[in-house]
Parts: C-alpha cells; structure tokens; sequence
C-alpha cells in the first residue's frame, strides 16, 4: 500500500482520485507553493493564472506518486493526471475549443512548450483523460507540438469516472397515464447549463398542452455568466423573464443549492432529467440520474454523446465545431442554438407523456449502461495497473 499525493479536495478529485484505490491518499495543497503565486495574481485582477493548475513544492519523502486532476508539475517525483479538457490548463489553450472552425486557435508558444516538456518527461507516467472528447481535443494540441506528440500520446488512458448505482430497482419509475411527470433540472451555473432554456420549454409544454407535470430546479439563478455566449450575452429582460416564471408557475419549485444526499434524493424521485447545457467538460449529473434510475434529455456538446443516447435518454442535436463544442459568432447563431434547445426539449418531454411507457425502457437502460460502463470496481482496476507505471 502506498502514500499517494493530491492538491486538492474538490469535487472532481473526491469523484476521481481520492480513496479510489487501496492506496493511502494524502493532501498536499498546503506544500504547494505555486499556489500563492495563483492567489497574487488574483489579486492583481488577473482572469487567469499560470499559476493555477501548476504544482510546484515540497513533496513528503513518504508519498510514493502523485495523482493531480488538471495540474502539472516539473517536480521530479512519479505524477499522474486526470484531465477534462487538454493539458496544460492555461491561458494561452483555456478557450481555443470554443472557436468557430476557420480559426486557427493553436500557436505555439514558449509557455506552453514549456508545460508540454513537463508533460513529456519521464516523471508524468501517464495522462488520464476523462472522455475521448479531451483526448480528441489533447491530440489536436499535440499536432501543433510534434516534438512532443508520440511521447505524451502513449501516455493518454481514457478512463470514464466511476458511479455506483444508487436505487435496488426502478419499480417506482413507473408513469401511468394519470400520473405527473416529475422533471429535475440540476446546475450550479444556472445558465450556462441550460436552466433557462429548460424553464422556458416546460412553461411553453403546460400553457400550449392539458399535461400534468412538475419542475424541480436546483441551481444559482445569479450565476448569469455563460461563456459560451462571448460577446452575445443575454440582458437583464432575458433573466427577468426566466426568474418571473420561476416565480410566479406554481408547478415548479427552485432551490439556490441543496446537499448531494438531497440532490441524489431528488434524481431517486424523478421521471426524466435535464441537462440542455451549452458547455460542459463531462456531465458528471447525468451518471448521477442515470444511476437513479432517471433518463436524461442532453445536448450534444462534448463527451454527453458518450454518456447519453437515445437508448437510454434523449439527446438535442446542435451543430457543433470540430471539438465538439458550440462555437457562436453572432446574434443569429445563438438564437438558433437556443431555438433548437427549447424545441428539443419540448420534443422529448412530448413524446415521453405520449408513450410513457419509456420512461421505464430508458431507466432500465440507464442503469445497464452504468452498470456496465462505469463500475467502480472496473475504474479501480485500472487505476491500479497505471499506478503500477510508477512503480
């Protein structure tokens, strides 16, 4: 049994990293010295640190590796990474993804250079990427950095997070025709993951249709800053109107946050899920429901096409760029896109009270698909065999 290092206690490292394995785990945030660096340019009202996903510090003699989730280090101890999106998290590559395919968003630079020589020595055993979206995106990277390529190449694993199954059987998922549909929206960024668009869809459903059905939303309606929207962003009209139905549907109830016993309650107790997001790296939620039980109605941006389909859920189709991400460029193009989300959702949640015997095909394979794509004994297995590379 060995002393493995972590930077932090995050909820990606406690879904990925920590106490995943037989391995002791051990927090090293407070011997990281980059950090403060981080916390200066903070300070100084930098939008983004180098800093930020760099470990750089004091490493106990008894901890035997480290396992980072986005953070790099030119420490010379055995290291691995878990990562979302690329490698190096940095400014010069943050949003090169969300760009429209004629620009060319990767050049080289001494920064990034630098990182990738990190990333290439032979202290980074490996690069654990959560999704092949991430790999896809990481490979695109490297064919600007050739040098670089077939060595960090080898060392990419694509590894799906683990997810135990969270209800015995899904007898209680069971939607007769008088029966209302129960519909859970969860997204700690309101807006960014589709909340509006899923409060403007259900109200149009229940105003246009005789269906009985119920919302519940957990999410920061302050959190009105979608970054996918760049210059195009939405005014205080659009969040009004969206906080006026919230308000005012007696059919829908909001929390702001609400514990992860009460959330994983709530996903236990639903019909049908939603994440009409416009960006998210993975979707971590949607394994949540799908393991309640609860199919999902996604976009598919990113690795949710991975997670969800139409065997097992819903999926908005929405033109996409070469990373698989939303890449918009003017005013029209984003009412498009939120034309086709509202719809989407609309659609699904139509044809689910028109044949609802779905809902319990898609739960059952939701939780098949779990079962046999996110096993937490199978993620521990193959933890240990790339640990075993640092040996």
């Amino acid at each position: 049994m060995n002393r493995i290092g972590y930077i932090q206690n995050k909820y990606p490292e406690q879904r990925c990293i920590i106490n995943k394995t037989k391995n002791n785990y051990v927090n090293l945030s407070r011997f990281n010295f980059a950090r403060y660096a981080y916390y200066i340019d903070k300070l100084r009202g930098a939008d983004f640190s180098n800093f930020q996903f760099i470990f750089i510090g004091i490493v106990p003699s008894s901890v035997k590796m480290m396992h980072f989730f986005n953070f790099i280090t030119p420490q010379k101890k055995n290291w691995v990474t878990t990562f979302e999106t690329s490698l190096p998290r940095c400014r010069e590559l943050i949003s090169i993804h969300h760009n429209p395919d004629y620009v060319d968003g990767i050049k080289r630079c001494p920064a990034v250079e630098k990182k990738l020589k990190w990333i290439a020595s032979e202290h980074c055993k490996a690069i654990i990427a959560l999704s092949q979206s991430a790999k896809k995106i990481q490979k695109n990277i490297l064919n600007v950095y050739s040098e670089y390529k077939d060595t960090i190449e080898n060392k990419i694993h694509v590894v799906a997070p683990p997810q135990k199954i969270l209800i015995s059987n899904n007898s209680k998922k069971e939607l007769n025709e008088t029966d209302e549909i129960r519909v859970l929206f969860v997204g700690g960024d309101f807006y960014r993951k589709g909340g509006a668009e899923t409060v403007i869809a259900l109200n149009n459903i229940v105003r246009k249709n005789n269906i009985k059905l119920s919302l519940t939303v957990i999410g920061d309606l302050a959190r009105k800053n979608n970054y996918v929207l760049k210059e195009w962003k939405d005014d205080e009209g659009f969040y009004k109107k969206v906080s006026e139905i919230i308000e005012q549907e007696p059919w829908i109830v909001h929390h702001q946050s609400l514990s992860n016993y009460e959330v994983l309650n709530l996903m236990q107790q639903s019909h049908v899920g939603l994440l009409p997001t416009w960006s998210d790296t993975y979707g971590y939620s949607v394994l949540e429901m799908q393991a309640s039980g609860c199919p999902v109605i996604t976009t598919n941006v990113r690795a949710l096409t991975e997670i969800n389909n139409e065997h097992c859920g819903w999926v908005i189709k929405l033109p996409l760029n070469k990373y698989s991400e939303l890449a918009i460029d003017s005013q029209e193009k984003k009412d498009s896109f939120r034309n086709t989300i509202i719809s989407g959702i609309e659609n699904a949640i139509l044809e689910l009270n028109s044949k609802r015997g779905l809902i319990q095909v898609k739960s059952t394979n939701s939780l098949d698909r779990i079962i046999a794509q996110h096993d937490p004994e199978d993620y521990k297995s193959q933890l240990e065999k790339i640990y075993d590379k640092c040996s």
